[in-house]
């Protein structure tokens, strides 16, 4: 067992559990109930999620939940792309590493008129770029 699981009992992970459960999904339905089944008060487990890395702890279930899922959301994401849905096909070719966007640039001089339009391919590391060239970068 890991340093982390170890601080936790088994109570406290059954909640971790349940709260790394969509709410559509978790039963009992509400935490009042949770409590009641655990035998703990329902005030015990707001003080639990106070503690330090608690959120941490129940984030960590979570992504494994989806861990268990992922084939099942990229089928999911496969078929709306064969649909035709550009989102979906966006997002797959993405996701494969085969998705180029282009970006509409506009270059202006030190008078401010355009000196160049057009477009740019961009890769996926550029993306998060949202600088634009001016001509001093020309």
């Amino acid at each position: 067992m890991s340093e982390k699981s170890e601080k936790w009992t088994l109570k406290q992970i059954q909640v971790q559990e349940w709260l790394a459960t969509p709410r559509y999904d978790r039963i009992p339905p509400n935490q009042e109930m949770l409590a009641k089944r655990l035998n703990v008060s329902d005030r015990t487990i707001r003080r639990w999620q106070k503690e330090d890395g608690w959120q941490e702890a129940v984030n960590d279930i979570a992504r494994a939940q989806v861990g268990v899922k992922l084939s099942e959301v990229y089928g999911a994401l496969l078929r709306e792309a064969e649909k035709g849905s550009f989102q979906h096909i966006q997002l797959t070719l993405e996701l494969a590493g085969d998705y180029i966007k282009t970006q509409r640039q506009e270059v202006t001089g030190k008078n401010g008129e355009p000196l160049f339009k057009g477009y740019a391919q961009v890769t996926p590391d550029d993306w998060d770029d949202t600088e634009s060239a001016t001509d001093g970068d020309l």
